[in-house]
């Protein structure tokens, strides 16, 4: 049995595709999803892996049938409280109760041979490693996303899980990696491509967005301009941006906006649930800062004006005019829609392929991502 761990709600895009893969070739996997507040019943991508047998998914407190009572009235009692104040209620019960000696049984009843996790919340992290460690299964440790930024090698930043001595049997990181930095040498890294954006997992990814359509009512008046703008909280492009504001106003656009998934927990929009290729594939044109959602921008043959002016100076390519428009203030974005409405930006089609393949790396010679994660975990059996 491979368990995977679901802490945060961008993390599922990232193990669904492995899950596939390793559910397609006959391996059993459970889920853990941490927060309650995540939908695992209804989440799209969760459903599709409900169709392999081998796959069970659950929440951390459903780990055994005793805990499933008491969670019940705890989340009950806790309901007066705010989404934020809930997950910190539930983050602190996590940390006290469910993590310890209880995990540990958990995956030894299941007969566990690897557990894997991201690395988004280190010292979260730190806890599950430790029951893995304890009963002696393997651990992998999968990256947060693709790697968008800069040119050549990237280095590890500090104050990560490489910054502490407990071991880490398998860390994936992206080829171009530079892995002098790791601060400890007891970590085993691991070269892969990105899951989420491979060829074979975007194929079937956009089928299943496809079949969602019809469960959103997205705006289409005839003759605008539908406009998708994606939110990022951390550089303060809000809703209510001057720019946003302005675009907004334009009645020959169709305008939506969306905040980065963690942006708004309290007072999300009216399209922040709303899957995001999906709205990629509604949108004419997509504005918006680094992030790997640009890769699905460009999978899905979009016209992409990046905010340079928001953005600090490690862009990488995204910087090329032949792949997408860069915008440094306002007024550019603003023209940039105007001239767009008479005629589209003609981008380069194989700049755009060698950007998108040297971050997902299915450019080199046989490279198959889901293939050799599959591999991996066979040799963990």
């Amino acid at each position: 049995m491979h368990v995977f761990f679901i802490q945060l709600e961008p993390d599922i895009d990232y193990i669904t595709p492995i899950v596939y893969k390793l559910a397609s070739t006959g391996k059993k996997i459970i889920i853990i999803c941490f927060n309650p507040l995540t939908d695992i019943d209804s989440d799209y991508r969760l459903q599709y892996l409900k169709i392999y047998p081998s796959v069970s998914i659950i929440y951390l407190h459903q780990t055994f049938t005793s805990l499933r009572l008491l969670f019940k009235i705890l989340l009950g009692l806790a309901s007066v409280l705010s989404n934020t104040q809930l997950e910190k209620f539930y983050a602190f019960i996590t940390k006290k109760l469910l993590t310890g000696r209880l995990l540990e049984l958990f995956l030894i009843k299941n007969n566990a041979v690897s557990l894997t996790i991201d690395e988004a919340l280190p010292k979260h992290s730190l806890k599950i490693i430790n029951c893995a460690k304890n009963i002696g299964i393997s651990i992998v440790m999968t990256p947060s996303g693709a790697l968008m930024y800069g040119e050549g090698p990237q280095r590890l930043k500090g104050g990560t899980i490489f910054d502490t001595d407990l071991k880490v049997d398998y860390r994936i990181v992206s080829p171009n990696t530079d892995i002098s930095k790791f601060t400890k040498k007891t970590h085993k890294p691991v070269f892969m491509g990105n899951p989420r954006y491979c060829n074979e997992w975007q194929e079937i990814n956009s089928k299943l967005i496809s079949d969602l359509a019809d469960s959103y009512m997205l705006p289409s008046s005839r003759g605008k301009l539908k406009v998708l703008i994606f939110g990022r909280s951390n550089i303060g492009f809000m809703n209510d941006n001057p720019l946003i504001i302005k675009i907004s106003n334009d009645k020959d656009i169709d305008l939506i906006f969306k905040n980065k998934p963690r942006g708004v927990k309290n007072n999300p929009g009216a399209y922040d649930s709303c899957p995001s290729a999906l709205l990629i594939q509604w949108a004419d044109v997509v504005i918006g800062s680094v992030s790997s959602i640009v890769l699905d921008i460009f999978y899905y043959k979009k016209q992409f004006i990046f905010l340079r002016y928001l953005s600090n100076d490690n862009v990488g390519n995204l910087e090329n005019s032949d792949i997408c428009m860069v915008a440094l203030d306002e007024r550019m974005v603003m023209r940039y829609l105007s001239n767009i409405k008479q005629k589209p930006y003609n981008s380069s089609n194989i700049k755009i392929k060698e950007y998108y393949d040297n971050i997902v790396y299915e450019k080199s010679l046989g490279f198959d991502v889901l293939g050799d994660y599959d591999k991996l975990y066979t040799s963990l059996d």
